[in-house]
């Protein structure tokens, strides 16, 4: 069976610890256990510290300070992440269809994995991509925009990894910024790529502010 969860902890912390699942519901009965998939699942709270695994087909996530995510976020349709202030990201954040990630005041912190098979959108104050395990990652377009700073530097120890879709055979990269088949769009008032990769079908960079 499915249906929404929603979860309140708008004064204090959810955490979900390395053995935790949010998204399911197990209720015992007369006849057994039934799992329940969560088709919506709404998360919102002051701070989420996840180390497990968040599931949900449709998950709307919504943080008024401070998000860590050294686990699993996965959606398997449509993501939409909100979070006040800082986003730690060191695990992996993924949907299937759109992930969208705003962070307007805020800084993203992503020594980890943002990845969509379909398109991404990210709004942020600055953005840390700068490891070398850093990896921003779309099937489709790809959008971030960035107040004050794009970081992409420091991603050099890259190395290509081959997808074989059926029909070709492309080159992934494993730390950068990187839209399979769509376009990426940057902008911001800072870009600094050091080092850095950057490879999309097509690349739309803009520096806010510049002439």
């Amino acid at each position: 069976s499915n249906g929404d969860i929603t979860l309140e902890a708008n004064l204090g912390t959810i955490n979900n610890s390395a053995t935790g699942l949010l998204g399911y519901l197990y209720v015992s009965s007369d006849s057994g256990n039934e799992e329940f998939f969560a088709s919506n699942l709404t998360l919102n709270s002051k701070y989420l510290d996840n180390s497990g695994v968040v599931y949900s087909y449709d998950l709307n996530t919504n943080i008024s300070e401070d998000l860590t995510n050294s686990g699993t976020i996965y959606s398997t349709n449509d993501q939409n992440l909100t979070v006040a202030n800082s986003l730690d990201n060191s695990g992996d954040l993924f949907a299937n269809n759109s992930l969208t990630i705003t962070n307007d005041s805020g800084t993203i912190d992503n020594s980890g994995n943002i990845k969509s098979n379909s398109t991404i959108d990210i709004t942020t104050n600055t953005l840390n991509n700068n490891t070398d395990h850093s990896l921003i990652l779309s099937g489709g377009d790809l959008s971030i925009t960035s107040t004050l700073l794009i970081d992409n530097s420091n991603t050099d120890n890259n190395t290509f990894s081959a997808l074989d879709t059926g029909t070709e055979t492309i080159d992934i990269i494993t730390a950068g910024i990187s839209s399979v088949y769509g376009t990426s769009t940057l902008s911001s008032s800072s870009f600094i790529n050091e080092s850095g990769i950057v490879k999309s079908s097509g690349i739309n960079l803009s520096l806010i502010g510049s002439d």
